[in-house]
C-alpha cells in the first residue's frame, strides 16, 4: 500500500491527480491489496519452509549463490550473519543446512538479484 501511495503522490505532484482523488482510490483498493498482501505473506512463508526442509540438500548450491553475492559486492556474510565457509563445512559434516532466519536472507537477496538482473 506504501508503493501505491508513493506512485500515486507522483501523480498528485504532476497535477494528474487530486489529494481527494488518490484518497478514493486508495479506499477503493485497501481490501484487495490487504488480501493481496496476505496472500503473498503465505507464499513466502511456504517458500521458507520449503528451502528449510531441503537445506542440508541445497547447501552446496546456497554456498555458491554466496560466494557470487560476495564476489559481485553485493553481500557481506558477516554482516547479514551468514555462515561462512568454515562453518558451512561443520553444518556439511554435521548433515545440516541453514538455519529459517539464515534461509530468509538468501530468499531476500535472491529477489533483489532477480530484480536487478531483469531491470538490467
Amino acid at each position: 500500500e506504501v508503493n501505491i501511495k508513493i506512485l500515486l503522490n507522483g501523480l498528485v505532484r504532476d497535477g494528474d491527480m487530486t489529494v481527494k482523488q488518490r484518497n478514493k482510490l486508495l479506499a477503493e483498493m485497501t481490501d484487495e491489496v490487504g488480501a493481496l498482501v496476505l496472500r503473498n505473506n503465505y507464499a513466502q512463508n511456504v517458500a521458507l519452509s520449503n528451502a528449510s526442509a531441503q537445506a542440508p540438500s541445497l547447501l552446496h548450491a546456497q554456498q555458491r549463490f554466496m560466494r557470487r553475492l560476495e564476489k559481485d559486492g553485493a553481500l557481506d556474510r558477516a554482516l547479514e550473519f551468514l555462515p561462512t565457509d568454515r562453518q558451512i563445512r561443520e553444518l556439511l559434516s554435521n548433515d545440516t543446512g541453514l538455519s529459517q532466519p539464515e534461509l530468509a536472507v538468501l530468499i531476500a537477496y535472491t529477489k533483489i538479484t532477480t530484480a536487478d538482473e531483469l531491470i538490467s
